[in-house]
Formats: C-alpha cells, sequence, structure tokens
C-alpha cells in the first residue's frame, strides 16, 4: 500500500507501480481528483478507482460513471472495506476468465 499527497505524485507512482484498485479522494491537492479520476481511466482502463470522499454530494455527479465505487468517509470502515473487497473481487474475476480459469499457484493481495 502507498499513499501520495497530490497528483504529480499519483501520477508517477502509477507510472512505475501498478496496485490492485486506487482509493481517490476528490480533493486530493485541491480540486484536481476528477481529473486524476479521468487520466488513471485514460491511461489503465482496467485499474479500479474507488473514490473515497467526505462529501455526500458527489453521488449523483455523472463524472463519476468513470469511477468503480464511491464510499463517504466515516470512522466505520466497513463499508469502504466492503467496497474494496467487491471491486477488486470483480477485477480478479476478470482477468481469470479471460485467462481460461483458476489456476494453483494463485495469490493476490489487496492492495501492494
Amino acid at each position: 500500500m502507498a499513499s501520495v499527497s497530490d497528483v504529480a505524485l499519483a501520477k508517477k507512482r502509477l507510472s512505475f507501480s501498478r496496485p490492485d484498485a486506487v482509493l481517490l479522494d476528490l480533493y486530493l491537492d485541491g480540486p484536481e481528483g476528477f481529473a486524476l479520476l479521468g487520466s488513471i481511466k485514460q491511461k489503465y482502463p482496467d485499474l479500479p478507482v474507488i473514490i473515497v470522499t467526505a462529501y455526500d454530494s458527489f453521488e449523483e455527479d455523472p463524472r463519476l460513471c468513470l469511477a468503480d465505487g464511491y464510499v463517504v468517509k466515516s470512522l466505520d470502515l466497513n463499508g469502504l472495506k466492503s467496497k474494496i473487497v467487491s471491486v477488486v473481487g470483480r477485477k480478479l474475476a476478470t482477468q481469470i476468465s479471460s485467462k481460461g480459469g483458476f489456476r494453483w499457484p494463485y495469490q493476490a493481495s489487496m492492495a501492494r
């Protein structure tokens, strides 16, 4: 798992390391989160991106159609955990089916 503090660092990190999923705060480095979401999905369309924000007002924003999930920040992390498992699970299922099935040994991690 890695954490970055601004859009430039996020892009640089993604250029040499591919995580299983991205948790994106829309207000990372100011209101640049939507631009970063678009950039990630353009360069890495199969990389799941989950929006994690303190604002529930984005729930109806059409720009969120690019995201694979949306979670409002909370002290209770169960919603976030469930969303990560769901999104990463879909990604793994797609990868497995596209490669002709499940083969042992297979090890997956939630974050790298």
